[in-house]
């Protein structure tokens, strides 16, 4: 068996030899190469997407701070109603129908440090909402106000007919 010609050429030339396996190892890097990126899901970007990515991390970096600043605003305004409330004797009054109003807020109020105590309105007591207080109460009344809002509607009154450090909260007919 005779060799071809043209391979003994091949065989004796060692630059073309030695050029043939480096563009043999160069095709097999970069298969390799681009079997990597794919088993691992990475792509290749462009500049323009990896600069529309960096303005989007900017600014999603700018409404994280955003987030940041509002949540430590409502963290102190919480903590200004946690102190304010906490140790005060709250005495939620509700008609059947807000039962469960009363006992959302009771839990939210009790949650703050609140002392609460729920009582049935009776059938006989005027059946208007009210926030009631020492006279010395009002900043305790208005954070504890702020507190139950969302759940009932209440408004502030002056009361001297109750005890020292206790706010009286009275539940509408619903």
């Amino acid at each position: 068996m005779a060799g071809s010609p043209i391979r003994d050429k091949i065989e004796q030339n060692v630059t073309i030899w030695l050029l043939g396996t480096l563009l043999t190892g160069f095709l097999a890097g970069i298969g390799v190469y681009r079997a990597i990126q794919d088993m691992a899901g990475l792509k290749i970007l462009s500049a323009a997407d990896l600069e529309g990515s960096k303005q989007k991390l900017a600014g999603l970096s700018q409404k994280l701070e955003t987030a940041e600043n509002h949540a430590a605003a409502l963290e102190a305004q919480v903590k200004q109603a946690y102190w304010a409330v906490r140790g005060t004797q709250v005495t939620v009054i509700y008609p059947e129908s807000s039962a469960r109003a009363a006992v959302d807020v009771t839990e939210r109020l009790a949650g703050a440090g609140a002392l609460v105590t729920l009582r049935a309105l009776d059938r006989g007591d005027p059946e208007r909402t009210g926030l009631y207080y020492e006279s010395g109460g009002r900043d305790t009344a208005m954070q504890i106000k702020a507190l139950a809002s969302d759940i009932a509607p209440l408004s502030p009154e002056d009361a001297v007919d109750i005890k020292p450090e206790t706010v009286a909260l009275r539940l509408a007919e619903q």
